[in-house]
This record gives structure tokens, sequence and C-alpha cells, in this order.
């Protein structure tokens, strides 16, 4: 665990690569958190296509809206397998996430999502109001 988690912020891909299946899936969620905080994103997209459950996809999801990692986000909803962003709540979940941690690209990506534009924009207004993001979204719809 302890050498995972160093290569996960050292962005050391090949050597968690060599680790191979020394990896347990309860140390996953802590690689994404190192990996998502330090801004390795090939780490954490490796990490979720080698290891991919929907416990793991729920930890990257968690992570991208964290962490403003659109890139991350963005592999996580082209998984066939992964979150199905279908649904209202989970956006909502997501939006409030990353609202309320001041990631920006994470929203609009999410205010992207084509089921959104089936509800009222409370949730961003509300980050309107917070006034965190409103110099990066287009509010003008």
């Amino acid at each position: 665990m302890k050498f995972f988690i160093e290569h996960c912020e050292e962005g050391n891909l090949e050597a968690i690569k060599a680790m191979g299946d020394k990896v347990l899936e309860e140390n996953i969620p802590d690689g994404f958190a190192t990996a998502c905080h330090w801004g390795f994103m090939d780490i954490a997209i490796y990490l979720m296509t080698k290891y991919g459950n929907r416990k793991i996809y729920e930890c990257a999801y968690e992570c991208a809206c964290r962490c403003n990692r659109a890139e991350l986000l963005e592999a996580l909803m082209s998984k066939e397998d992964s979150i199905d962003f279908s649904y209202f709540d989970v956006v909502e979940q997501g939006l409030d996430i990353a609202v309320h941690n001041d990631a920006p690209d994470v929203v609009e990506i999410l205010l992207s999502v084509p089921e959104m534009n089936h509800y009222p924009w409370a949730l961003l207004d509300k980050a309107v109001e917070w006034g965190k993001i409103q110099d990066r979204i287009d509010v003008s719809n």
C-alpha cells in the first residue's frame, strides 16, 4: 500500500503498472485521491480503466468533481459500463460537489449533459450566488 500511494503521489505510472496484481482494490480510492490531488490524470485514468467497477467509478466521479479534473470526468463519461449520467440526481450530486469545491471545468461539463436541459437552473444560480464560477460559465441561457 505504501509504495502504491507513493507512486501515485510522484506520478510514477510505470511503477504502478509494474506492481500488477499487487495493487489491492481497497487501495484504489486512496490512489485516485492522491493522483487527482497532484494532477496525475494518466494514473487516475489508468486505475479507472484497469480496475473499473461500480465502486471505482463512483470514486473517480467524486475525485473528478472535488479536484476539478475534467479529463478524468470525460474519460469516466465515455465508458459504457460507467455511471449513468442520464439521471438528474447523479448529475446533481456531482454538481453539488464541484460547486462546493470550486471546480468550474467539471461544472461546465456536467451542465452540458443533455438531460440537464429538462431541469431548472437552480444549481447554476446557487453557484453564481456563491461567486465561485460566474466568470467561467456562460449564464446567458
